[in-house]
C-alpha cells in the first residue's frame, strides 16, 4: 500500500513539471507551492500510519513504554545507582493478572516474583519496591549491594560515566517484558557528580593537612622537628587518612553511615602495634646517635638506618603501598569497607612484625669501630 501511494505522491510532483512552461532556472510559484504542500502531506500521512502501527501492536502486546528516575519528570535524567526507578508498562493490570495466574498454577514457587531487568539481564535480587496502578508504573531501588546489579559494572568506564541501559520488567523465571519501538533506553550513573566532586576537595583537604602537619610539626618524626622521620609513624598515619577518606567518601556517595569491617580493624591494629613496638625501640635507644641525628628527607629516612637503605625499611613500604591501592580500589568500586583476604593480612603482619625485629639491630655501635674511630692520644678514657 505505501508503494502505491509513494507512486502516486511522484507523479502528483512530476506533474506540475510536465504541464508548467517554465524556463530553465527559474521555476514558476505555484509549482514551488504545490511541490511544499505534497512534501507536507506525504510527511503527515507516514507519520499517522506509523502511529497507528505502534497503536495497534500496544493493544496487543504487553510492553515497556518508558523507565527514568522517580525524583525528575525528564526522561533523559540520568537515574544514580543507590536511588529509585520507575518502568511504566503500557497495560499494567493485565501484567499483574499473568503474574496472578502463574501463582495459582505454582502457589510454593517464588519465580513469578516481580523483578527488574537490565539490558535483558534479570536483577533476582532488585524486586519491586512498590507500583502506582494509576500511572501504570513499577518502582525499584537500584540497591547499591546487589550483586546482580554489579554485572553492569563492565558497562561503566568510569564512576562519572554517564551509560544508556534499557529498562524492564519480568518474572524470576526468565521472562521479561519487550521494549516499545519509541522506548529509547534510560541512562544511568554509577555515582552523582556532586558527591564525586564534594569527595574530592574532603579527600584532598584531608591528605593536605596531614601532609602540612608531617612537614611543619613532629607528628611523624622520632623527636622534634628537625628529627628523622619514622616508618612506623608514617605507616600508621597512611592507614588512618586511607580509612578516614574512604569513609568520608562512602557517607556522602551513599547517603548511608556503613560498618567499619573487621579486616579493616585488623588492619589499623597491626598499624597500631607495629608504631608501638617502633617507638619503644626508639626510647630505649634515646640516647644513640640515630636519635640525636637529623633528618635526610623524608624517603631516605624511613627507608634507610645509619648504615643504609635497609630491606626489611623497603619491603614494609612497598606492601603498605600495595595494600593501600587494594584497599582504596574496593571501596571507590564497591562502595564498602572492604574485607581484605586473610593472606593479605597474614602478609601485613609479617611485614610488620619482620620490621620491628630487626629494628632492634639498627644503629648499634660497634666497639671495635669506635675504638678505630678514636683519636690517639687525646687523653680520654673510653667509657
Amino acid at each position: 500500500m505505501k508503494k502505491i501511494l509513494l507512486v502516486c505522491y511522484l507523479i502528483a510532483l512530476s506533474f506540475p513539471l510536465i504541464s508548467a512552461k517554465v524556463t530553465p532556472g527559474n521555476d514558476s510559484a505555484e509549482q514551488k507551492k504545490l511541490m511544499t504542500f505534497m512534501k507536507e502531506m506525504y510527511s503527515q500521512w507516514q507519520k499517522s500510519s506509523d502511529q497507528k502501527l505502534l497503536d495497534s501492536t500496544d493493544k496487543t502486546s504487553l510492553l515497556v513504554v518508558s523507565a527514568g528516575a522517580v525524583t525528575s519528570t525528564k526522561h533523559d535524567t540520568p537515574v544514580i545507582t543507590g536511588e529509585y526507578i520507575y518502568v511504566e508498562v503500557n497495560r499494567i493490570r493485565d501484567f499483574l493478572a499473568k503474574q496472578q495466574d502463574y501463582m495459582k498454577e505454582n502457589p510454593n514457587d517464588s519465580s513469578s516474583q516481580i523483578i527488574l531487568y537490565i539490558n535483558g539481564l534479570p536483577m533476582y535480587d532488585i524486586p519491586v519496591f512498590t507500583k502506582n496502578i494509576t500511572k501504570n508504573r513499577f518502582i525499584f531501588k537500584l540497591d547499591r549491594h546487589s550483586h546482580s546489579l554489579q554485572q553492569m559494572n563492565p558497562y561503566i568506564s568510569y564512576l562519572w560515566t554517564k551509560v544508556h541501559l534499557s529498562f524492564s520488567v519480568g518474572f524470576k523465571n526468565g521472562e521479561s517484558l519487550k521494549t516499545a519501538a519509541t522506548y529509547k533506553g534510560t541512562p544511568l550513573r554509577y555515582i552523582s557528580m556532586l558527591a564525586f566532586v564534594l569527595t574530592l576537595f574532603l579527600v584532598a583537604f584531608i591528605v593536605g593537612v596531614f601532609i602540612y602537619l608531617a612537614k611543619k610539626t613532629d607528628l611523624i618524626r622520632i623527636g622534634d622537628n628537625n628529627s628523622p622521620f619514622s616508618l612506623g609513624l608514617t605507616q600508621l598515619c597512611f592507614w588512618t587518612v586511607v580509612i578516614a577518606s574512604s569513609y568520608f567518601y562512602i557517607w556522602i556517595v551513599t547517603e548511608e553511615l556503613i560498618p567499619i569491617s573487621s579486616k579493616t580493624l585488623i588492619l589499623l591494629g597491626i598499624s597500631m602495634a607495629t608504631t608501638a613496638g617502633s617507638k619503644l625501640i626508639d626510647f630505649k635507644k634515646k640516647d644513640t646517635d640515630f636519635i640525636q641525628a637529623r633528618s635526610g628527607g623524608f624517603f631516605s629516612d624511613i627507608s634507610s638506618d645509619s648504615i643504609g637503605y635497609s630491606v626489611h625499611r623497603v619491603q614494609m613500604i612497598l606492601w603498605t603501598a600495595i595494600l593501600g591501592i587494594i584497599f582504596i580500589k574496593k571501596v571507590v568500586s564497591e562502595q564498602q569497607m572492604p574485607e581484605l583476604d586473610d593472606s593479605l593480612l597474614a602478609l601485613m603482619g609479617i611485614s610488620s612484625a619482620g620490621f620491628v625485629g630487626l629494628k632492634t639491630m639498627e644503629n648499634t655501635a660497634d666497639p671495635d669501630a669506635e675504638k678505630a674511630e678514636t683519636p690517639e692520644g687525646d687523653g680520654k678514657q673510653q667509657t
